[in-house]
């Protein structure tokens, strides 16, 4: 677990050591916003999971139709750091995203038993933590500013939890936790307040895996759109 963590924050901590000594500001920024899963619809479809219990309820499962992913939020902290006289800046940053579905889950009990399952209501939880570095370009040197970026991006991607709603006597965990490279494109827009503090929104479509590793219906991409606001140090 140290190893993986370690994967994740490193590209950030490398972006914010002191890499050149023509930088002429660093900035410090956080934000917030909404992720969109884009590109999976086993991720984003409605959440329906069936078992099958034996006379020793023990649990097969059956079903499973989708994780109702469809829309999560995300924190992000970024550092950026601006050449003189260049349109380009070098930034990284760590993006935590979390997402929460509903659902419904059905036990067929064994086939002696006429009754039908009642359903039973259940959530579904999901995180993903995206460490990005890579470069942004700004179109414009006004105080409203039009901006580029594209990076590199490791992510580390959570197990899935299934849990009943009402008590917690059900859990169910698909998926394993994994370690996934991928890329980022984005661009945004921001407005100088001071000499010291911009704000400016950002979106960001992040490829989570380059390499398609692993069976493709566990892989996910996201868009992100968040607000920001910058201190320049």
């Amino acid at each position: 677990m140290k190893s993986k963590i370690l994967k994740i924050i490193l590209p950030f901590v490398l972006s914010i050591a002191p890499i050149t000594s023509h930088t002429q500001t660093i900035n410090i920024g956080i934000g917030c916003g909404l992720t969109n899963v884009v590109g999976s619809s086993f991720y984003n479809s409605k959440l329906y999971i069936s078992f099958d219990s034996d006379f020793h309820q023990r649990l097969t499962l059956i079903k499973l139709t989708g994780l109702d992913f469809d829309i999560g939020y995300n924190v992000v902290l970024q550092s950026l750091f601006q050449f003189n006289n260049s349109p380009f800046a070098v930034y990284g940053e760590i993006n935590y995203n979390s997402f929460l579905g509903k659902g419904t889950m059905v036990v067929f009990t064994p086939r002696m038993n006429p009754i039908p399952p009642n359903p039973i209501d259940v959530q579904s939880s999901f995180n993903i933590v995206n460490s990005n570095i890579g470069l942004k370009y700004e179109l414009l040197d006004k105080s409203i500013i039009p901006f580029l970026s594209s990076g590199i991006v490791v992510s580390y991607l959570s197990k899935v939890k299934i849990t009943s709603i009402t008590n917690d006597s059900f859990k169910f965990t698909m998926l394993k936790e994994r370690i996934r490279f991928g890329i980022s494109l984005g661009a945004g827009l921001n407005y100088k307040i001071s000499s010291k503090i911009l704000i400016g929104v950002s979106s960001k479509y992040i490829i989570n895996n380059i390499f398609s590793k692993g069976d493709l219906k566990e892989e996910i991409n996201i868009l992100t759109t968040d607000l920001f606001i910058h201190y320049s140090l």
